[in-house]
């Protein structure tokens, strides 16, 4: 099994924290046990990039928010390339895909690569 981990010879990705994650055990009448994942992330503020990008008209035309967002995304690509012993493909990436979180000391987001069910190794 390959191990896919923090480096720290990489800078750190912008990926959603995740907090927890569980799976609950529900029972089938048939006897046939099924589980559900489970997880509780961080969550940002912005909604998605595309609720900003693609709907938002007065972010259309800024290049800083998304120069930032190509730049930040293409680093996280990078690192889920360059991780793990083997590279990880997200193989789902689009504009909602991309979490949006304004901090208090800046006037730019950040952009965060989520959504990780189609991923591969």
């Amino acid at each position: 099994m390959a191990r896919w981990g923090p480096r720290p010879d990489l800078p750190t990705p912008y990926i959603p924290e995740c907090y927890s994650h569980q799976y609950i055990r529900q029972l089938n009448t048939k006897g046939v046990d099924k589980y559900s994942s489970v997880s509780y992330w961080k969550l940002y503020n912005g909604g998605t990039a595309w609720d900003c990008l693609g709907m938002n008209e007065s972010f259309k035309g800024l290049y800083s928010p998304i120069g930032r967002m190509v730049w930040q995304v293409a680093g996280t690509l990078k690192y889920m390339l360059e991780a793990g012993e083997c590279p990880m493909f997200h193989c789902d990436l689009h504009l909602c895909n991309i979490f949006v979180d304004f901090g208090r000391d800046t006037n730019l987001p950040d952009f965060y690569v989520g959504d990780f069910g189609r991923a591969k190794m």
